[in-house]
């Protein structure tokens, strides 16, 4: 097996032995870990806005020709739920189509009635955040996860920091 490859299993494997797949925070009933912010947060609308920024960038990084997405990758996405509240949870795999964008919950969610692993349907303007693996193993966009280490428990932020990249953004963007 190629060392990038064994970086990446990795990687993923670090993704979800830490709970940083979830939305962060607190133990939801189902073991996710979940950081509640207000619609309005300055600091976490500033890192979601950075991350829509470099969104293209991203999308060009981890689609193939078919639209489908690698297995390194994935994209944090609002949902509106029945009761009015809004989810924003991870997607990945995901593939791009025509009308937007279809992939599998990441995570167990707290409010949908969806479960971990169900198949979701998702426009655009959805999307809140993003990451890849980069080549080097360190994890880039993550926008919001990096707002949201300042909630989580030293050691579980270290953890996670030590796991991101410098710079949200590769070199060669």
């Amino acid at each position: 097996m190629h060392a990038r490859t064994k970086g990446r299993l990795a990687g993923l494997a670090f993704l979800l032995a830490t709970g940083l797949m979830a939305n962060a925070g607190p133990a939801s009933e189902a073991g996710d870990p979940v950081i509640d912010y207000a619609l309005h947060d300055g600091t976490m609308t500033e890192a979601q806005n950075a991350a829509g920024a470099s969104l293209h960038q991203f999308l060009n990084a981890a689609l193939d020709g078919e639209g489908a997405s690698r297995p390194d990758t994935g994209l944090k996405v609002a949902f509106q739920t029945a009761d009015g509240r809004t989810e924003v949870i991870w997607v990945a795999p995901f593939v791009r189509h025509e009308d937007g964008f279809t992939g599998l919950l990441a995570n167990e969610p707290m409010y949908m009635p969806n479960a971990a692993g169900e198949l979701v349907t998702f426009a655009p303007d959805a999307i809140r955040d993003w990451y890849l693996l980069g080549e080097d193993g360190r994890m880039y966009g993550s926008f919001t996860t990096r707002v949201m280490l300042a909630r989580m428990s030293p050691a579980r932020a270290d953890a996670i920091r030590n796991y991101l990249s410098e710079a949200p953004l590769p070199d060669t963007w």
